[in-house]
């Protein structure tokens, strides 16, 4: 098993000394690496692309290097032919090709929204004579069905860090169709007002205004398929709705529109908001963001990552940042960044895909789905919830990514993946497991991971999770324990686990000896999960319409819980955030607000402040950017906001 510093490269050259006749001359090992490949799909057929292996140098001795297809996003059958060989350097050789086969496809794959290029991965094994250097090539297959393709992955930065009512848009600009050529010009038209919409597809009556950039400007428009960024400045700070074209030589303007909405901000004085993340195309939810050490990072639910840049001025997309198109995703699941190891995350898709993504530049690192999917329909067989992390950097004894399936209440199975290739390195069935729930939780000091699934009546399950170098997937004694309503993703604090349930119960259950204490709300289903206060025994979670602080005693031997307070007041409030140190909590609210609760304070519900960020609107659960003292929050219209806190 692979350490935390597998993560930033596949393998070290190594210098290794050979004896070279009686004088005992030193030559140095040479190096393998596979170089990646992009090409155009094609219509029809199969035909063959070339990909190149190098050697670092002359071998004195033949080498033999195996290598084998790996199904991305592209799939094996459909895009690509799977297949395994053997690359054969002849002494003095330090070039050579492997073939793979390419599926020929005349349906397009396009839309405005998702990424249209598939992937796949060509691996190389282990060879006698030589190192591994770079031992996976990534394939890009570019669809090339729509003659005129419109823009992609529209979005729209207010930047509340630099100048009063700025909107910077983003789009990426497509790969170019064979004929007539590359994208030469994008339109853009706009309206404006607090009840705007984006232009309609025709060029006339526009209400606002337009411009062209032209590829002579200083904002040229970029290559194919690379992302642009322009500004629209000294706006007046209202909404603003706009609508994008492709234009192609020598003047046809697609009718494909992409569309984003966007409110500028006033930076005259501080304000509470420091900058919006506007998504655009088909979407109308993100999910909560996640903050990564390169970017934040939030999904929408036409299936696309976003990566805005950390800080307090906000920003676009990374600029090495390529937007992924994923495929439908559950509203609430978030990716997956795990700080210590490494700049990737990690994202399960409802259409039964596991995929790590490379945080800084976007490059999908490796997908996995026949694991999955095989044999279902989309929504069937998909992973039910967001995957976990074991790594050895927060003191486990391996790395792996946890995750399992959701073909419907019983039957499914949970995976262990290798998160530097995605090898399945474990699995766990059951006819007894149910669709997995939230997100599981590791107990690092007891080598075990805990999962709720919907099993006929609710299950906890406990796993074993293998000893160092040697992962495995093995039931605990005592597991699965039966809990009716067992909903979202369990907690651990202190030796407890803490949930919810979807009938209004709130349990703390001891893992020594199984004793619990069930504190019934009466007010429907806990979201998501307990956060705990790691100051003391609070712990606060939301139902249907309240907010919660409840106590735990901590008492070894007997657990208790008892409420403190509740906030009544906040309409279908979010899963709560506690920032550490500190004594605020923040929620989102289904009137546009987001809640901050001094819990110091002598009655929370009548000391809470709030700010106004989209009113009649849902805020999704928050999360923080602490170093920046920012809270992020995603809402219902697809938009993320970054709110300075405390709030004044």
């Amino acid at each position: 098993m692979r350490g935390a510093g597998g993560w930033t490269t596949r393998a070290v050259a190594a210098l290794a000394l050979v004896l070279a006749g009686a004088a005992g001359a030193r030559a140095q090992t040479p190096t393998v690496s596979i170089l990646d490949a992009r090409v155009v799909e094609g219509s029809s057929g199969n035909w063959s692309l070339s990909i190149t292996v190098t050697l670092s140098g002359p071998s004195v001795t033949p080498v033999d290097v195996p290598w084998s297809t790996v199904t991305g996003s592209a799939i094996a059958g459909s895009d690509f032919l799977g297949n395994t060989g053997m690359v054969h350097f002849s002494s003095g050789d330090t070039i050579e090709t492997l073939s793979v086969q390419i599926v020929g496809d005349p349906t397009p794959e396009w839309s405005p929204t998702l990424q249209q290029d598939e992937v796949f991965f060509v691996d190389l094994g282990a060879t006698a004579n030589a190192t591994l250097l770079k031992s996976r090539a990534t394939v890009t297959i570019v669809d090339d069905d729509r003659a005129l393709p419109g823009l992609q992955l529209v979005s729209a930065v207010a930047d509340g860090g630099v100048s009063t009512g700025r909107v910077r848009l983003q789009w990426r600009v497509p790969p170019a169709p064979v004929n007539p050529g590359p994208v030469s010009d994008v339109l853009v038209r706009w309206n404006q007002g607090a009840s705007c919409t984006a232009p309609a597809d025709a060029f006339v009556s526009v209400t606002g205004g337009e411009f062209f950039l032209f590829a002579d400007t200083l904002v040229p428009v970029n290559a194919p398929g690379e992302t642009q960024v322009v500004e629209h400045l000294n706006r007046p700070l209202v909404r603003h709705c706009y609508a994008l074209f492709a234009v192609y030589p020598p003047s046809t303007t697609t009718t494909e529109r992409a569309t984003v909405v966007a409110t500028p901000l006033d930076t005259t004085s501080p304000k509470p908001v420091a900058w919006t993340y506007s998504a655009g195309g088909s979407a109308m939810t993100v999910v909560p963001p996640t903050v990564g050490p390169d970017a934040v990072y939030t999904i929408s639910n036409d299936g696309v990552v976003h990566a805005m840049e950390r800080g307090d001025a906000g920003g676009p997309w990374p600029t090495t940042w390529n937007p992924v198109g994923l495929g439908k995703q559950a509203h609430n699941r978030s990716p997956v960044v795990p700080l210590p190891v490494g700049s990737r995350l990690f994202v399960g898709t409802e259409s039964g895909e596991v995929h790590a993504v490379d945080g800084k530049n976007g490059a999908i690192v490796w997908s996995r789905s026949p694991l999955f999917s095989s044999g279902a329909l989309p929504n069937v067989g998909g992973v039910q919830g967001t995957p976990a992390g074991l790594f050895e950097a927060y003191y486990g004894s391996n790395d792996a990514i946890l995750v399992g399936t959701n073909q419907g209440s019983s039957n499914n199975t949970f995976y262990m993946l290798d998160p530097v290739d995605g090898d399945n390195l474990s699995t766990f069935s059951n006819g007894n497991l149910g669709a997995v729930l939230g997100m599981g939780v590791v107990d690092y000091p007891g080598n075990r991971a805990f999962v709720l699934t919907t099993a006929t009546n609710g299950t906890l399950w406990g796993f074993d999770l293998g000893t160092a170098g040697s992962p495995g997937l093995n039931a605990l004694g005592g597991y699965p324990v039966t809990l009716a309503g067992a909903n979202g993703s369990p907690v651990l604090r202190n030796g407890r686990l803490y949930f919810g349930m979807v009938n209004t119960d709130v349990v703390a259950r001891r893992l020594s000896d199984g004793k619990q204490s069930i504190l019934g709300t009466g007010d429907g289903e806990v979201k998501g999960f307990v956060f705990p206060d790691r100051r003391n025994g609070d712990l606060y979670f939301s139902t249907n319409g309240k907010v919660w602080a409840v106590g735990d005693t901590l008492d070894p031997t007997d657990p208790m819980l008892t409420p403190r307070w509740i906030v009544t007041d906040i309409p279908t409030p979010s899963i709560v955030l506690h920032r550490p140190g500190t004594d605020y909590l923040y929620v989102g609210g289904g009137d546009g607000r987001l809640y901050e609760i001094d819990v110091a304070a002598g009655s929370p519900q009548s000391t809470k402040k709030w700010v106004t960020l989209e009113a009649g609107s849902q805020v999704f659960a928050p999360s923080l950017d602490g170093p920046n003292n920012l809270v992020l929050v995603g809402s219902a219209t697809g938009v993320v906001y970054a709110v300075r806190v405390p709030l004044p």
